[in-house]
């Protein structure tokens, strides 16, 4: 995974992700969060996933919207530079560590009762915290 080229699109998407999201520009976030997720699977050379994973951004951006969406820090800026660096580093273990690590959020105290909402109810949730207050990301 040493190849500079393959792997410098990740870094300016992540890059761009962060900068939307603190920004507050949803939209382009949400895209930069796709590309950003597009460009490791295809540094991975992993094509078969490529075509899943556009369908599935809809689920993946439900899903990831964090308790207090205001919160960059919840969003994950500065979490993912770990795993880039491990993909980097051509060291399959520690990409492993780092993308276990990365997740590891979902058990911190924010996330364990949001955690507990149902799929299938996300859109009311997301519905009852925009009705609640400040408009969400979506």
């Amino acid at each position: 995974m040493r190849d500079r080229e393959t792997l410098r699109p990740m870094r300016g998407h992540l890059q761009r992700f962060e900068d939307r999201v603190r920004a507050k520009d949803w939209p382009a976030a949400h895209e930069e969060h796709l590309q950003f997720h597009l460009s490791i699977i295809k540094a991975l050379r992993l094509p078969a996933l490529e075509l899943p994973i556009e369908p599935l951004q809809e689920l993946i951006i439900v899903s990831s919207i964090p308790p207090e969406p205001e919160s960059g820090e919840q969003w994950g800026i500065g979490s993912h530079d770990p795993i880039v660096e491990a993909l980097e580093s051509g060291d399959p273990e520690a990409a492993r560590v780092a993308v276990r690590d990365h997740f590891r959020y979902a058990e911190s105290p924010p996330y364990r009762d949001y955690g507990q909402t149902l799929f299938r109810d996300a859109r009311s949730a997301l519905g009852d915290h925009l009705d609640a207050g400040p408009a969400l990301p979506i």
